[in-house]
């Protein structure tokens, strides 16, 4: 499963090189419109790139701004619209966007969440999903809010694995509790996804109590490890 999501959302560097491929050879045709194509066996320039990665979302996307389907890839998943969202975010090109079209994606993105706070894909549901922090709902839930903020949208449903930290003293005994040395990598993703959805929480949804568990987390506990 995690060598399909690997494909269907493909790193940056690989998308680059799969447009600059696909621009080459559609500029090839007599009839082809002119186009900006990155120069053979050079790295695009940092407009070049910009203008390479939108033009391949919109091309994608076509009128429905609120899905990214990377040809031949498979079906839309919400992780890749996610990206969507997130690039056009960087390259300040949402502010371009009708009206309409951002409400449409924010609310397409809205249609992933649960009762539960969670945002859940069927396309890639999997017992693993619910397991892991590396990929999975938790974190696939920290790119939707990402991807929410940058529409100008918000999370309808709050989110209830935030529960246990509202105990006093509950996130160092979470922090302590985590396998640190068997997996470090896995852990500072639990960590990251956590994090964020508490931030959000207290930024989005008037959750002040948050504010506590953050700064045991992110200053605290963390500075008296270091």
């Amino acid at each position: 499963m995690c060598r399909i999501l690997t494909q269907r959302t493909a790193s940056l560097p690989v998308l680059l090189k799969e447009i600059m491929i696909s621009e080459r050879n559609s500029c090839s045709h007599p009839k082809a419109k002119k186009r900006i194509v990155a120069p053979a066996r050079h790295i695009p320039s940092r407009h070049q790139a910009q203008d390479l990665v939108l033009h391949r979302i919109e091309s994608e996307t076509g009128d429905k701004l609120r899905r990214l389907l990377l040809q031949t890839r498979g079906p839309p998943i919400l992780y890749a619209s996610c990206y969507a969202a997130l690039t056009r975010h960087l390259y300040n090109d949402l502010d371009v966007m009708p009206e309409s079209s951002r409400q449409e994606w924010i609310g397409y993105i809205q249609g992933f969440q649960k009762e539960n706070g969670l945002f859940l894909d069927p396309m890639i549901e999997t017992p693993l999903a619910e397991e892991v922090d590396w990929w999975g709902w938790r974190h696939l839930t920290l790119h939707a809010l990402m991807a929410l903020a940058a529409l100008g949208g918000s999370a309808e449903n709050r989110f209830e694995l935030l529960q246990p930290f509202k105990k006093k003293g509950y996130i160092s005994t979470w922090l302590e509790s985590r396998n640190w040395r068997l997996d470090p990598a896995s852990v500072s993703n639990e960590i990251q996804n956590h994090a964020v959805i508490l931030q959000y929480a207290r930024d989005f949804q008037g959750e002040t109590w948050c504010e506590d568990s953050l700064r045991t987390c992110l200053i605290g506990w963390t500075k008296s490890k270091t």
